[in-house]
């Protein structure tokens, strides 16, 4: 789980744009966040796509490709544009619980989605409203739901923009993912996170403050309730961007961010776990409307604890984000980033988090997209010498029969080791077959 609301200097993508992407490109666009299943980033999987104060850089990196007659439209509502869908799996999970005696189950889930835009010249109200229900029929125990409301809007004042923007979200840690320690049930969390952000556009200079103010509320995981209300806490964290733009296709990124989290529980005769985590990157944007599009920011994170007892932390710090669409039909994302991570099983709550994402997308006919991709996940916990780390190899087929109704088949393989006090080592397949219904986009 995250203290930090990471590295938020992302480009307002174009709603009309949005909506115009073929249906393996959004994936793939979204799925470089790690899907939910596999990440240890909170904040990655609950932040929503489309709203304004929550911007997606790889899903404004997609350029848009000429329309098939295939993808997926919103429905148009005077000035506003609904996109309501409904996502229904089967599946199988070799591996529920991640253990050395694995337990098998088949999974049924079920994932309903509306999101409501106003489709003005100038600023921008959107609404978003999802959940995500995960029956495993063989192990009850492990199901669960989640679900997210949010809302943004934008005000454009000449040439700049200001964002606030609300979400609570009710998501879900699983035993299988990096960061969890001695969990065989789900950890549920609670997050009211609120946001406000103003960008002034200065010449060529852009300079974006923006505040955040995250709560987040933890339970479950079948273990002592202490082991994971010790990370309820309350972060508050305060960024600053600074753009460069040197030429009409790139830009040159300054982002320093301070957070501050305080702890509402302590476990008796243990140290408060309440810090103050300072990261500063720099690095290059580049966004060409061409078939490559890129940023590196490197730079550094440090983590102190105002107990003297903890031991502070440190650690490089990278964000590494490519899209690259050699043809009109193939499209590769990759993502490799490096940060502090919090979670309520790790040693003193935190640890470092190293990720690495490559995706490829091509449509082999103009409704079959197919794709392929791989993800490597390191988690350090410097204070005991432990070491998690999780593979990921998945591949998939979807096949779109009109523009409201698409069929996948996924296939995934996992292999997870650990060191230290849960050490283990083990794999995981799922295979599932998914159908998803855009009830608006129907002729």
């Amino acid at each position: 789980m995250t203290h930090h609301h990471g590295y938020t200097a992302r480009r307002q993508g174009d709603r009309a744009r949005r909506f115009r992407r073929q249906l393996g490109l959004i994936s793939g666009a979204l799925l470089c966040g790690f899907s939910a299943r596999a990440s240890a980033q909170l904040l990655e999987r609950y932040e929503p796509s489309g709203i304004p104060g929550y911007p997606d850089w790889f899903t404004d990196g997609v350029q848009p490709s000429a329309d098939t007659g295939y993808e997926p439209l919103p429905v148009k509502v005077g000035a506003t544009q609904v996109d309501p869908v409904l996502t229904e799996s089967a599946g199988y999970d070799s591996n529920v619980v991640n253990s050395t005696q694995p337990k098998a189950s088949a999974t049924i889930e079920t994932a309903p989605s509306v999101h409501a835009g106003t489709d003005w010249a100038r600023n921008a109200i959107d609404l978003s409203l999802s959940a995500d229900d995960v029956r495993y029929l063989n192990a009850p125990t492990e199901s669960y739901t989640a679900w997210n409301a949010s809302a943004g809007g934008r005000l454009d004042v000449g040439d700049d923009h200001g964002t606030l923007a609300f979400t609570h979200a009710d998501i879900f840690s699983l035993p299988t993912e990096i960061g969890t320690f001695g969990f065989f049930r789900p950890v549920e969390t609670i997050i009211e996170d609120g946001r406000a952000s103003y960008q002034w556009q200065l010449g060529k200079f852009v300079l974006t403050p923006s505040i955040d103010i995250a709560a987040y509320t933890n339970s479950g995981g079948g273990v002592p309730v202490e082991q994971v209300k010790r990370d309820d806490r309350i972060a508050t964290t305060a960024t600053l961007a600074l753009n460069y733009e040197f030429s009409g296709m790139a830009s040159l990124v300054l982002i320093g961010s301070d957070t501050e989290a305080r702890f509402s529980f302590t476990t008796p005769g243990t140290p408060s776990l309440n810090d103050s985590d300072i990261s500063v990157l720099g690095g290059i944007d580049v966004h060409p409307e061409g078939v490559l599009r890129y940023r590196a920011l490197i730079g550094y994170e440090q983590l102190d604890y105002s107990a003297a007892g903890l031991p502070n932390t440190s650690t490089p710090a990278a964000e590494l984000d490519a899209v690259w669409e050699p043809t009109p039909l193939t499209t590769l994302t990759g993502r490799v980033t490096r940060s502090l991570q919090n979670s309520p099983g790790a040693p003193d709550g935190t640890y470092t988090y190293t990720a690495a994402h490559m995706r490829i997308d091509h449509a082999y006919l103009r409704n079959l997209i197919l794709d392929a991709s791989a993800d490597y996940q390191l988690g350090d916990f410097a204070s005991n010498g432990s070491h998690q780390s999780l593979y990921i190899a998945s591949t998939g087929a979807t096949w779109q029969l009109n523009r409201g109704l698409a069929l996948a088949l996924n296939y995934s393989f996992e292999a997870f080791s650990a060191t230290g006090p849960f050490a283990r080592d083990t794999t995981r397949s799922i295979a599932t077959v998914k159908l998803t219904l855009r009830p608006g986009a129907l002729d």
